[in-house]
């Protein structure tokens, strides 16, 4: 009798065990899915934030070379997405630039910012949140 009942107890004990690592490895799985989403989301985050920051310097770069004069609208494209820019002016040295970008998976960010066409700086600068 002992012979089974020790039988017994071992089947029992391998089968908790099995069940705490089917366990483990799901938790591990579904973790790992978690993960590459954040990572995912933050690496879009990442690109947006870079083609705000390009689409600034491209755009004042244009305005301080001076081709401004009638330029209301434009776009920039790189390989991270587009860059949208609407140009309004304030007075005769300060304009309000308004950026639009979109990555190339479709996420979309905007920005704002003042920028005196004398002196070259930037002021008032603005972000939105995602928008898409």
């Amino acid at each position: 009798m002992k012979h089974n009942n020790e039988r017994g107890f071992v089947v029992l004990i391998s089968v908790f065990v099995l069940l705490v690592f089917s366990g483990l490895i799901l938790h591990q799985v579904t973790l790992l899915k978690s993960e590459q989403q954040f990572t995912s989301k933050h690496w879009e985050l990442t690109i947006l934030d870079h083609l705000l920051v390009n689409g600034a310097e491209g755009v004042s770069d244009i305005l301080l070379n001076g081709e401004w004069a009638n330029l209301q609208r434009g776009v920039i494209v790189s390989m991270d997405g587009r860059m949208e820019f609407e140009v309004q002016e304030v007075n005769s040295h300060v304009v309000y630039v308004k950026l639009f970008v979109e990555t190339t998976k479709g996420s979309k960010r905007e920005g704002s910012f003042h920028f005196n066409t004398e002196n070259g700086n930037r002021a008032k600068w603005r972000e939105g949140g995602t928008l898409g």
